[in-house]
């Protein structure tokens, strides 16, 4: 989150854990689409819900540049091949880029996008 926040200047992005009833509003007519996904990112706009590659690509386009670009050429990539790759950057997250030692505290602008603590 930490590194969305810091590349969506404009505040487009809300976050909410899965488990949070503001999560669960949200997905609740999508539930049986993503119930086999917990620990995925999911991502809620006018359009749907979208899950692991997509919603990262959907994510991508409202970031600052060079995500857009980056958003455009991976919807190139037919979605199997995309949502491997998501997999195994998911596996290897902490591994290749390392874990935080300390929880985020947001700023009060940036505690207005966590729906959960609203």
């Amino acid at each position: 989150m930490r590194w969305l926040i810091a590349r969506d200047p404009h505040a487009r992005l809300r976050f909410a854990p899965l488990t949070s009833p503001a999560a669960q509003r949200s997905l609740a007519p999508f539930r049986s689409a993503f119930a086999d996904m917990p620990d995925s990112v999911l991502l809620v706009d006018r359009n749907g819900v979208h899950a692991k590659s997509s919603a990262a690509l959907r994510t991508a386009r409202l970031l600052t540049f060079p995500w857009p670009l980056v958003a455009a050429l991976g919807w190139l990539v037919p979605r199997p091949l995309r949502d491997a790759l998501y997999d195994l950057i998911a596996r290897n997250r902490t591994r290749w880029f390392g874990r935080q030692s300390e929880c985020m505290v947001p700023t009060e602008r940036d505690r207005q996008r966590f729906l959960a603590i609203n």
